[in-house]
Parts: C-alpha cells; structure tokens; sequence
C-alpha cells in the first residue's frame, strides 16, 4: 500500500498494517489486537481497529488476491445450473478441484458458447495448463468438448 493511503491517519502505517494482519489472521478480537497495542505502549481504542479494518480490509484483499494460491489439481469438475436471483433467471458456471473448492464461478444471463467459453477461459487463466484437458460428457447431453476447442 502507499503512503497516500495512510493521508491524515494519526497512527503509523506500519502500526495499521499490523492491526489489521494481527485480526485478520487471527482468531482475536478488536479488544484483544487493542490489548496488544497497549502492550508494546500504543493507545489504540478498539473501535479505532474495527474502522481501520472496514476502511483497508477490501483494499487488502483485491492487492493481495493475486498472490493467493489454490491448488488446482488435475481434477476438475465444471457444473452448469440454472438458478433465480432476484427474481431473475440466470446461468451458473462453476469449476470445482477434486478436493471440493470452487476454483471460480460466473453469471450469465444467457447459455451460450459464448458464456461457457468467457467462463473457461477465466478460470484457466490464473491455473497454468501443462496438457490437453480431457473432457468427460458423463450423462451430458450438451457439446462441452465443442465448446473447448475453441
């Protein structure tokens, strides 16, 4: 993060920055993380971490997504279902790993080739491909493997 995103805090942005490891990644409360502070001389209300957190937490999280690894697998199972939202109709992409971890999902008000192949391709990327993927159709009747030699 750069120092402009600390304009006019009264803290250190090494001190926000710790607050915010120290409650995200453990399972303490804005009291405790308050308690430490105190311990090492730092007068920090916990409410005061509690709106560092809601102010910086998203901000953390987008910089630090493309950093995070999930392991792919070799095995992967795509699923399409048809659900409401909102009162809408939409289509619901999924790729799940072996061990049942969505790997990515997407929306889609149409089903198209076009929909299936922006979902493909979205979920390859970040996950380096070392073969050909090997298509199952098990009971299936749409055209997967159509859509995937594109």
């Amino acid at each position: 993060m750069t120092p402009s995103d600390f304009k006019w805090k009264h803290f250190a942005p090494e001190i926000i920055l710790w607050c915010l490891r120290w409650y995200g990644s453990t399972p303490m409360s804005y009291a405790n993380v308050s308690d430490m502070l105190a311990e090492r001389g730092i007068s920090v209300h916990r409410s005061t971490i509690y709106r560092w957190f809601i102010e910086y937490a998203p901000i953390l999280r987008q910089k630090l997504k493309r950093y995070q690894f999930t392991h792919a697998d070799s095995s992967w199972q795509l699923d399409e279902t048809y659900i409401k939202v909102n009162g809408k109709w939409f289509y619901l992409y999924r790729a799940i790993n072996k061990h049942g971890t969505t790997l990515d999902f997407y929306f889609s008000p149409k089903r198209n080739k076009n929909a299936a192949y922006q979902f493909l391709k979205r979920v390859l990327k970040p996950y380096p491909v070392e073969r050909q993927p090997k298509i199952l159709n098990r009971g299936c009747k749409r055209e997967p493997a159509k859509i995937l030699s594109i």
